[in-house]
């Protein structure tokens, strides 16, 4: 995973108005993460202060789940 795309995650992600349901909110979240870095994201790995944490989602992107 190259740093800039990284980079462009962590922004857009800040970008997100915040939805009154935190758990839809990490659902689009999660498809967001999922589309930018190709991966597959665990149950454990959608919650919202995971998603919204930039130190987390850049060890998202380190421990990469393949989607298949």
């Amino acid at each position: 995973m190259t740093g800039p795309l990284v980079d462009r995650l962590l922004e857009e992600c800040v970008h997100l108005r915040p939805l009154d349901d935190p758990e839809l909110d990490a659902l689009r979240r999660a498809l967001l993460v999922e589309d930018v870095l190709g991966v597959r994201l665990t149950d454990e790995q959608i919650a919202h202060h995971v998603l919204t944490d930039p130190a987390a989602l850049r060890r998202l992107s380190a421990t990469r789940h393949p989607r298949v």
